[in-house]
């Protein structure tokens, strides 16, 4: 994805009309790529929240960036974002989903491993109880893809 516009324009064949054809088809590669985590993953047609975090993550950051080029004529990416790692990530998700099956996602046990040895002391006791008895790995999983988003739009507004 990163090089057909540094092509286009070493070999003199960038166009406006290419430029909108390859957002088209970043725009619908998050659709792709969102729908693929949801159906990876197992969430429910029922679970709002973790469908919204997994469509508006990878949707808002895309349309924030692709906003931010239009203004500005410069596509600036941080060093993890969606074109790259996003597309790692989802792949990471799908082999996951495949070698262990859907219900690793609705497990508990990667809180315990992954975050909770990284929090400090006092951010464990201000915690709610909920996440002091855990969280199932896809919501792990999902908060970090938030939070991540976040960080990126709130990077460029």
């Amino acid at each position: 994805d990163n090089m057909d516009g540094k092509q286009a324009r070493k070999t003199g064949s960038s166009s406006p009309l290419g430029l909108l054809f390859d957002h088209g088809l970043d725009a619908w590669n998050t659709v792709l790529a969102a729908v693929n985590t949801i159906c990876a993953m197992g969430i429910a047609s029922d679970d709002f929240f973790c469908i919204a975090a997994v469509i508006f993550s990878t949707g808002g950051a895309f349309y924030i960036a692709t906003w931010e080029e239009y203004h500005t004529h410069k596509l600036v990416l941080p060093l993890l974002n969606g074109a790259n790692e996003g597309v790692v990530g989802t792949a990471m998700i799908s082999f996951a989903s495949w070698w262990m099956g859907q219900k690793y996602w609705h497990q508990y046990g990667m809180y315990e491993v992954v975050v909770e040895p990284f929090l400090p002391v006092l951010v464990k006791d201000m915690l709610p109880e909920a996440f002091q008895t855990g969280m199932a790995n896809k919501d792990v999983v999902l908060m970090a893809l938030a939070l991540f988003s976040a960080r990126e739009v709130a990077g460029k507004i």
